[in-house]
């Protein structure tokens, strides 16, 4: 009887496993867990001759459990491994993450970070037309033109690294900065500088620990230098000083490569800072603040608070080059291109219409 008992109550047992993810479907048992894929889960099927395989797929990205599922396994990976799942991502001093976008098999890591890879000089000449003409063109009808380059994260953490960079040669940054200093006019706020001053004097970090971007802190320090700029160039804005904000720390599940990339919430250590101005602060917004047209990548979007509370109207478009039919549209009287330093490539992308460039009034202008 004992023998027959344990048969059922294995077979009850397996039918049970398997019908949890159904019973549970599209549900997980922990909402911490919950996944934030960077891609569209499928759905639901519409009929067709391929509806039971595109129905597979649909199951298989909705099954209850799915979640709880991929998160032990991606902590068993490091638990037992001590390293990633995603090939992608590198585990750095200190359980800092980094991530390589460009990364394949066969291909060594972070090979720009290493030196290891160039711009061709056909490449390198392309950008500086680009941004040449974008200038050219944006100050024929009285709108300054600024080029912006934010720092990768290894670049500022590089003793994080779990290897030494720059042995082989220049990065294809510091091959497209020598080449854009030929245009002696050209305007581009090269921020390396600016993220390794900032860190060396914050008592937090600039960059966060679990994701590929600049937190608040360091945005705040990025922004600063581009209105120390303006502002020394005669636009109508006062800065940001540093002592009239706060910085507030708020917990953090982690940032896009663990949450998105390994699926770890809360298994990393990591801080979100807040940047709030404190009472007492007397920066205020000027009257006659330019109006700023900001073209960037991601990490553009934790500059755009801090811009805002100097210009007198931002707007942020995702994007590395200009289209003259955008300045029709917001009429700005600053233009700023913002680009990763892994994304440079994207100044490969010519800039279009610019015969459109609306001629900025003259009683709304500075000369730039």
């Amino acid at each position: 009887m004992r023998h027959g008992a344990d048969r059922w109550a294995l077979i009850l047992g397996f039918f049970t496993l398997i019908a949890l993810p159904t019973v549970f479907f599209n549900r997980s048992f922990d909402d911490d867990r919950t996944l934030k894929e960077n891609r569209q889960l499928a759905e639901f099927p519409k009929p067709s001759l391929f509806f039971l395989q595109k129905m597979e797929r649909w199951y298989q990205d909705h099954f209850g459990g799915r979640s709880d599922l991929t998160y032990l396994g991606a902590r068993l990976q490091m638990t037992t491994l001590g390293f990633p799942a995603n090939r992608q991502v590198l585990l750095g001093q200190d359980r800092w993450l980094f991530y390589d976008q460009h990364y394949k098999p066969g291909k060594a890591y972070f090979a720009d970070y290493r030196g290891l890879e160039r711009f061709s000089e056909a490449q390198l000449d392309q950008i500086r037309n680009n941004l040449t003409q974008t200038q050219q063109a944006l100050a024929r009808c009285g709108v300054a033109f600024y080029a912006v380059v934010a720092p990768d994260k290894q670049t500022v953490y590089s003793d994080k690294m779990p290897f030494a960079p720059n042995t082989a040669g220049p990065t294809k940054l510091d091959q497209l900065m020598a080449t854009l200093r030929q245009v002696p006019d050209l305007r581009v706020l090269d921020l390396r500088p600016v993220l390794k001053q900032a860190r060396a004097i914050e008592a937090h970090d600039v960059y966060f620990q679990t994701d590929t971007h600049w937190n608040a802190l360091g945005a705040f320090h990025a922004v600063s230098a581009l209105l120390q700029t303006l502002s020394a160039q005669g636009w109508t804005v006062t800065g940001l000083k540093r002592q009239e904000w706060a910085a507030t720390p708020h917990p953090f599940a982690g940032g896009d490569i663990a949450v998105s990339m390994l699926s770890l919430p809360h298994y990393f250590a990591d801080t979100e800072w807040v940047m709030t101005p404190r009472p007492e602060a007397s920066a205020q917004k000027l009257a006659g603040a330019p109006r700023l047209l900001l073209y960037g990548d991601s990490f553009s979007e934790a500059m755009q608070p801090f811009l805002e509370a100097q210009m007198g109207h931002v707007t942020v478009i995702r994007r590395a080059h200009v289209d003259g039919q955008e300045l029709q549209l917001h009429q700005p009287q600053v233009v700023v291109v913002e680009v990763l330093e892994r994304l440079l490539t994207g100044w490969l992308s010519p800039p279009v219409n610019l015969s459109l460039c609306p001629k900025v009034a003259a009683d709304q202008k500075r000369a730039p």
